[in-house]
């Protein structure tokens, strides 16, 4: 789960991120939160919260940033906040676009293959009143306007959001605060699939979809401290999600369509209680949520008849609580551990949206239930403040009922066709190491390292998956960052990233290789106000696998951009 501000950017439809939907310098900082969150955050925290932070609009200041990278790849963003007494205002934006670079390896590649490419703007704009001591008001808007080619002439989409909340945080008392929001998303989606030949040159026409969506949803949260050692947390919130898929069909010529009308609706409450005493903190919390996909009806033409097939509602309530300790053995040493249950229900997408990724057709399945997720972490922490550093170390565990997953059904020697199904069981568990350490004021080190066995632990329909990596999950994982800053000399970062093999389907049979990636990104102010950087990504060309479908398709090569960064104060603000 995704969210801003307490709202969920997840796309409404589909469950995916827009993540060009958020202008670049809006984004104050992110904040992760791992392991199962549906405590308090229900349907899809089942894996864990990202927050994304944005500076407020009181912000005062003013920054342009202008780039120009590899492959053609002219950028610009913005971002301007002024205040006016009680009043203040922001709006920032970003336009980018790239020709891109061809995702299929050059072994397998055909005339029909063309750099996979992307041009989108985006813009926010924020207004907010404050109260003095009290709170504040506020109501925004967000426009993103996107689209792509997805590396066929005829394989492309585009997308066009428009995103809208209001909220208010009030201090009730000097000990609680109670937040409100309500938002909303009207988006217009679009896209092409095509059939291809097997020497990959020519492909054939074969779906043409569009969904509109409209997302409305609210919520409330009220915290409140209870003396020097108890802090309680209640909140409410409920989203409603109406779509409709439209598909064209062709075969050289169109042959008919699919038209699937749909709603859902999550309403949830929850609570939490954290407790602080001498060494230990105690944290509890469960959430109650009412699941519903209702109002679905789909019509279907083809052969010259016309059926029109009602979907039966269905309702899912569901309840996940979690439990979190630590124990300070010393001032720099802890012991944590917690225990969890999260649930992810099926989004639109999943129960009645075709889909395709290169030539790999996935059906959808009206008749998916909810994930259900149970799982525990155990491990250590020692920080030391006065050298800026905190190593952790943790063993987790957790098993999955239910998963959704794309089941291969057929197979010909130019498409796999799978199907959305509830898997039987799978179980991930394995260790996770992380540091922070800043040795000189001037420099910071941070990585970690996860090794995570993944595997089908029961699926009655077909036991030879039993065993099998759940695909797209590496056993191995590592990361590496430095960073050096000193105001004579700038900012220079670098990141390392090495990931081992891994599948890219159910049966496990096409491989992805390990690989190690390598970035770097640099910046010098040149006065008070202005910056100059540059950046490389996978600075030492690797070929990294990123996905079979069947045929095998590459990540991003070396790209090395630069540019300029203007920043400003607002003089006039008082």
């Amino acid at each position: 789960l995704v969210l801003a501000d307490l709202a969920p950017v997840n796309d409404a439809f589909g469950g995916w991120i827009h993540w060009e939907e958020t202008p670049e310098l809006l984004i104050q900082q992110v904040e992760v939160v791992r392991g199962g969150g549906s405590d308090l955050y229900g349907s899809s925290a089942i894996g864990g919260v990202i927050d994304i932070v944005e500076h407020p609009p009181t912000l005062a200041a003013g920054e342009l940033q202008l780039g120009y990278g590899a492959e053609n790849t002219p950028q610009a963003s913005l971002l301007e906040s002024l205040s006016r007494g009680p009043w203040h205002g922001l709006i920032a934006g970003d336009f980018f676009r790239t020709d891109g670079y061809t995702l299929v390896a050059p072994a397998d590649r055909g005339l029909i293959d063309t750099p996979s490419n992307v041009h989108y703007q985006n813009a926010d704009m924020q207004i907010e009143r404050t109260f003095g001591s009290r709170g504040s008001a506020f109501v925004a808007g967000n426009l993103l306007n996107e689209a792509r080619s997805n590396g066929t002439f005829i394989q492309n989409n585009a997308n066009r959001l428009w995103r809208y909340d209001a909220g208010l945080d009030w201090n009730t008392t000097t000990s609680s605060t109670l937040k409100l929001r309500a938002y909303g998303v009207t988006e217009h989606y679009r896209q092409s699939f095509s059939s291809t030949a097997a020497d990959r040159n020519s492909e054939t026409l074969t779906r043409l979809q569009r969904v509109p969506t409209d997302e409305l949803g609210g919520s409330a949260q009220w915290l409140r401290s209870i003396g020097a050692h108890f802090t309680l947390l209640a909140g409410a919130d409920v989203e409603d999600v109406r779509a409709t898929d439209f598909e064209n069909t062709f075969f050289h010529v169109p042959t008919g369509f699919i038209d699937t009308t749909a709603r859902q609706r999550e309403t949830g409450v929850y609570g939490e209680g954290i407790l602080q005493l001498a060494n230990w903190t105690i944290t509890g919390s469960v959430r109650f949520d009412d699941f519903k996909n209702l109002d679905t009806q789909q019509w279907a033409l083809a052969k010259g008849a016309l059926t029109a097939t009602p979907i039966a509602d269905r309702e899912e309530n569901v309840g996940d609580p979690r439990l979190g300790v630590v124990r300070r053995v010393t001032s720099n040493f802890s012991l944590t551990a917690s225990a969890f249950r999260a649930f992810r229900s099926p989004t639109m997408n999943e129960l009645y949206r075709t889909g395709q990724v290169g030539q790999q057709i996935t059906l959808a399945n009206p008749q998916l239930r909810s994930e259900r997720a149970t799982g525990w972490e155990t491990g250590v922490q020692w920080a030391q403040p006065s050298r800026n550093a905190v190593v952790r170390a943790s063993y987790f565990w957790t098993e999955v009922n239910r998963p959704v997953t794309a089941l291969t059904i057929a197979q010909t020697q130019t498409t796999t066709t799978l199907l959305r199904e509830n898997l039987g069981q799978i179980r991930s568990r394995g260790v996770s190491f992380d540091y922070e350490i800043a040795p000189r004021s001037w420099i910071s080190l941070s990585g970690g390292y996860q090794y995570a066995r993944a595997t089908v632990t029961r699926f009655d329909q077909d036991p030879s998956l039993v065993g099998n990596w759940i695909p797209q999950v590496p056993r191995n994982t590592a990361t590496a960052q430095a960073t050096l800053t000193k105001k004579h000399w700038g900012t220079l970062a670098v990141q390392t990233r090495g990931t081992g093999h891994e599948f890219d389907d159910d049966q496990n049979q096409f491989l992805l290789h390990s690989f190690f990636r390598a970035d770097a990104y640099a910046a010098h102010a040149v006065s008070r106000y202005v910056e100059v950087f540059a950046s490389g990504e996978n600075l030492f060309d690797r070929t990294i696998e990123v996905g079979r479908t069947p045929v095998l398709t590459l990540g991003t090569p070396r790209l090395v951009q630069g540019g300029l960064r203007i920043r400003w104060k607002d003089e006039a603000t008082h």
